[in-house]
């Protein structure tokens, strides 16, 4: 599970370049996490 949160950290810092990022950020932080990892990976996560 550690390697899996590694990867989703590089992933946020990404999108949050992105200025959609700015509006909803909170909610595209768990909506990233559910589409980049089909959200079976966020429930383990958390």
């Amino acid at each position: 599970m550690a390697k899996k949160r590694t990867i989703l950290i590089p992933r946020i810092e990404d999108i949050n370049i992105s200025p959609d990022t700015s509006c909803m950020h909170p909610i595209l932080e768990d909506n990233t996490l559910v589409c980049l990892h089909g959200g079976r990976v966020k429930l383990k996560a958390k």
